[in-house]
């Protein structure tokens, strides 16, 4: 299995009286999940499902980054899959545990939250005594498993930020 483990794109302040979960993403987190979404593609990356947690600035940054992957090519966009386990609180071994209801050789990315996601990668990849990852906003750690998810099986293969994200699709833009 492939995983793609994806932090939201940035976020507006909640404004008074608004709950976390509506919060929007800004023009400029807009731009970041843009380019993560580019940047999958020009590597050549084709997700099957993206699961996503139910909090607005996740679902915005799933459908951006879904849109991007489909752009300019025959593919079908990924099957777009709301989970409240990845609300940013549940722990890291249910979110890893959530990936066993798909075939091992499936593409999944996981839309959510830290430090659940950092928690996620830590786990995935080192075990469960493993210090979180640090996942800036729209950032993409890249883990492939040899079958199926458990507990340090998973490998990391890349760790990127939003810009080196854009930066594979967009050379100019890389910080």
């Amino acid at each position: 299995m492939e995983l793609y483990v994806v932090r939201h794109g940035e976020a507006a302040a909640a404004a008074a009286g608004e709950a976390d979960a509506g919060r929007s993403l800004t023009d400029r987190g807009r731009r970041e999940v843009a380019g993560v979404g580019a940047g999958l593609r020009s590597l050549g990356v084709v997700i099957d499902r993206i699961l996503v947690s139910p909090l607005r600035r996740a679902q915005e940054t799933a459908d951006i980054v879904a849109c991007e992957l489909a752009a300019d090519t025959q593919a079908q966009p990924p099957i777009l899959e709301t989970l409240g386990e990845l609300d940013g609180r549940a722990s890291a071994a249910t979110m890893l545990a959530v990936l066993d209801r798909f075939e091992p050789d499936a593409t999944i990315a996981i839309i959510g939250h830290m430090p659940g996601l950092g928690d996620l990668v830590a786990l995935a990849t080192a075990g469960g005594d493993a210090p979180a990852v640090s996942l800036g906003t729209a950032s993409v750690a890249h883990i492939e498993f040899a079958g199926r998810p458990h507990p340090g099986a998973g490998r990391l293969r890349g760790l990127r930020s939003a810009g080196q994200m854009a930066g594979l699709a967009h050379p100019s833009l890389k910080s």
